[in-house]
């Protein structure tokens, strides 16, 4: 991801201080799984994808559900903070992935974890090591982070698109970092759970939700008008190079294969080590060996926070968290501020495989990206003269940089050959391989659009805020109706190749998820129906 001393990504996140979080609850389960991924085509030139997230409640690709909370003051891991209550509500939305999860208002589950008369749990550090925690079913491979040398436990859990590769122990990167950047966002940022020193090689670090995101303590104040999640999709923040922060969307993916092994509501207990909790309460069977372990205690036991990289408009200085709790099985999203601790896991970036072809016809190249099996134009198509498409502005140079705009008689013939117009139903397919409609316009949008929401290009499509040309009328000094072309820079238009009529694609600069499917209106100038001139990219099915 883009790191935080490019101005551009300051601006970015002047509009988003506002964070969720995520608290999972345990109790049992059974047998554990750990599949690679599939190998990538070597033929293939492969990039790392800049990822994140979920608005409201997500669906991911199995179905299982999850309790979405979100407070404006809950208890923080290892600093004592007291929540409130709030109204519950809950709202639905798509996501990636195919889970539904409840969105609702709440106060913390730690207000009643807290509220027994009984001493506070102190918990055995003496008794682990960081080894304590691995899962023995589990053949697990490492990495090292080559900033200080640390070697992490990692799982991949999945097959095929769907598989992610996760840290399975928090990590461990101190404020004592070489790294300026980093240093500054880390300074006084940085704690170890149980207020124990030694705690942070056993158990991994906490961090404040700007520190995890390496971002400056400031932006946390800075509270935007607009009330909506954004989701931030492979931020790195302070993982190590090629991992990011993990948002809402990936742990519900994680979440419906839970679901696929033990059922709706035991996301908790399938995350949670096996060592460490309660084990007279409910102890973790981690299935996939994640290994999530404690990181606070409270009188019923203990509780683990982990920080997620979605940010939260709605709610003033509101993180995103998972929590793990001693004593339930089931999971869901609990609001924090930003400026309490929790841990960090890192999720590696998914490779986003792009390359280029030759157009035989006049020798141009283009760079093209896979996304599910299709393989997209990642750039408009300039292939013509002046009888076929039209460059912006009549300037050739405009054709370079942005491709040419067609007529939809034009476009149906114009792609290479072994190429076509992708169908309405390929850019569903295209939608649902982005993780779905609620963040695929940002996910697509390439990264020089302005306003609140540029795009990350998360999967190399590069839409580009290049519009369309429609034919209008304007009357001259002499009362003459004549036709005029209007050109429009604040969407990325492309041509849709159908049978029932003339449909093109619009996906828009304000939001992060709008995008429409639409007839392409022709106009009537001196008798004659004119089509509008919209860019094409063109497919190859594989």
């Amino acid at each position: 991801m883009n790191k935080f001393s490019d101005k551009s990504v300051l601006s970015f996140w002047k509009h988003f201080a506002l964070m969720g979080a995520v608290a999972l609850l345990a109790a049992c389960g059974d047998d554990a799984s750990s599949v690679k991924p599939d190998d990538d085509d070597p033929g293939l030139e492969s990039s790392s994808s800049s990822d994140t997230p979920q608005s409201s409640s997500s669906r991911g690709d199995g179905g299982s559900e999850a309790a979405v909370t979100s407070s404006s003051s809950a208890e923080s891991s290892s600093s004592g903070q007291s929540s409130s209550s709030v109204t519950p509500q809950s709202s639905s939305s798509k996501g990636d992935g195919g889970s539904e999860a409840a969105m609702t208002s709440s106060s913390s589950v730690d207000e009643a974890l807290s509220s027994s008369s009984a001493p506070v749990k102190e918990f055995p550090l003496d008794s682990f090591t960081k080894d304590s925690f691995k899962n023995p079913d589990i053949d697990y491979q490492t990495m090292t982070d080559e900033r200080d040398g640390h070697v992490y436990r990692i799982v991949t859990v999945g097959t095929g698109d769907s598989a992610m590769t996760w840290m399975a122990e928090n990590l461990n990167f101190s404020e004592n970092t070489t790294d300026s950047a980093l240093a500054i966002n880390l300074k006084s940022q940085t704690s170890c759970p149980f207020e124990k020193a030694e705690s942070c090689d056993v158990l991994g670090r906490l961090y404040t939700w700007t520190a995890a995101m390496n971002i400056s303590e400031g932006y946390k104040d800075s509270i935007p008008s607009a009330h909506k999640v954004v989701p931030i999709r492979n931020h790195r923040g302070v993982c190590p190079a090629g991992w990011h922060v993990p948002a809402m969307s990936e742990y519900l993916s994680l979440y419906n294969r839970i679901e696929e092994k033990l059922g709706l509501s035991k996301q908790g207990i399938a995350l949670k080590s096996k060592a460490g909790w309660d084990d007279s309460l409910s102890a973790g069977n981690d299935i996939f060996g994640l290994s999530f372990v404690p990181g606070e205690a409270v009188q019923n036991g203990f509780l683990g926070y982990v920080w997620l990289a979605d940010v939260d408009y709605a709610r003033t200085n509101s993180t995103t968290r998972i929590v793990l709790e001693t004593n339930a099985n089931h999971t869901f999203f609990n609001g924090g501020l930003a400026d309490w601790n929790a841990y960090v896991r890192c999720v590696k970036d998914k490779d986003v495989v792009t390359g280029k072809f030759k157009d035989s016809r006049d020798g141009k190249y283009y760079k093209y990206a896979y996304i599910g099996n299709t393989r997209w134009m990642a750039e408009n198509l300039n292939y013509g003269n002046d009888s076929l498409g039209k460059c912006s502005w009549d300037d050739d140079e405009n054709c370079s940089e942005n491709g040419r705009y067609y007529t939809y008689e034009e476009s149906r013939t114009v792609c290479p050959d072994g190429w076509r117009l992708p169908t309405e139903n390929d850019f569903s397919e295209l939608i649902e391989n982005v993780g779905g409609s609620a963040n695929a316009a940002v996910y697509l949008r390439s990264t020089e659009w302005k306003g609140d929401l540029p795009g990350i290009n998360a999967y190399g499509f590069s839409a580009k805020p290049t519009g369309s040309f429609h034919w209008g009328k304007t009357t001259d000094n002499f009362g003459r109706v004549e036709p005029q072309l209007g050109f429009s820079s604040e969407s990325f238009d492309m041509w849709l190749g159908s049978m029932n009529g003339m449909y093109m694609v619009t996906i828009l600069d304000w939001s992060n998820s709008s995008y429409n499917v639409m007839g392409a209106l022709t106009f009537n100038i001196d008798g004659v129906n004119e089509s509008p001139l919209i860019p094409v990219r063109c497919i190859m099915k594989l």
